[in-house]
């Protein structure tokens, strides 16, 4: 049975809730009924998830994204926001990809991040905005390196570790916030993005030592 991850409740028909992956004020559109209980998922919801959104105000004026609705039961509401909020709404994001994609039993221990602006979408996709989700496990290492991109502009490189053993894998998910749905590429494109992704946070290793 899942679990949520946040809080480790047992999902039910009673607390489970509707959890997208990247938060649907930015445009995002796939989700889940088996990451997060509705009680976690409204606190995030109403501090976090507006702080993200609020940091990308810019961008969702430029792309014409209206962030009417934060979740299922707050109207968003333009906000303060710190640094730190920021990063743990994006390390939510990339949790959310975790445990929708490989559904691991391993919980994720400890976070390190950074901000970057290598920029991925732009070299590929420059006609449209994207949310990019790269997510790589390293065999026997417990840690796992991911990259997101927000509309192809804003960056960031997260790595965690959990108990995760498995061999090396690697995931990438594209979603085009306009129309709000997943980005489907050709399988070289997704090689060639891979490639370029991972040779980027190669390059970017020293900045977690």
């Amino acid at each position: 049975m899942a679990t949520c991850y946040t809080c480790h409740a047992l999902l039910n028909r009673k607390n489970q809730s509707w959890e997208h992956i990247i938060p649907s004020a930015l445009g995002g559109s796939t989700k889940s009924r088996r990451i997060l209980c509705k009680a976690c998922n409204e606190k995030a919801g109403s501090t976090i998830d507006q702080a993200l959104v609020a940091y990308c105000r810019n961008q969702l004026d430029k792309f014409g994204i209206q962030p009417d609705r934060i979740n299922s039961s707050q109207d968003w509401k333009p906000q303060s926001f710190t640094s730190e909020m920021v990063m743990l709404a994006v390390h939510k994001i990339l949790a959310n990809f975790y445990f929708w994609k490989w559904k691991p039993a391993s919980r994720i221990l400890h976070y390190d991040s950074i901000q970057k602006y290598f920029r991925v979408v732009p070299r590929f996709y420059p006609e449209l905005p994207i949310h990019l989700i790269y997510l790589e496990a390293r065999e026997h290492t417990g840690w796992m390196t991911g990259y997101i991109e927000l509309f192809g502009e804003i960056g960031f490189i997260v790595k965690f570790e959990t108990a995760f053993a498995g061999k090396n894998t690697a995931a990438l998910f594209l979603q085009e916030p306009v129309h709000k749905k997943e980005y489907v590429t050709t399988a070289e494109d997704r090689t060639q993005l891979i490639e370029f992704v991972r040779k980027q946070l190669q390059a970017n290793e020293s900045d977690f030592r």
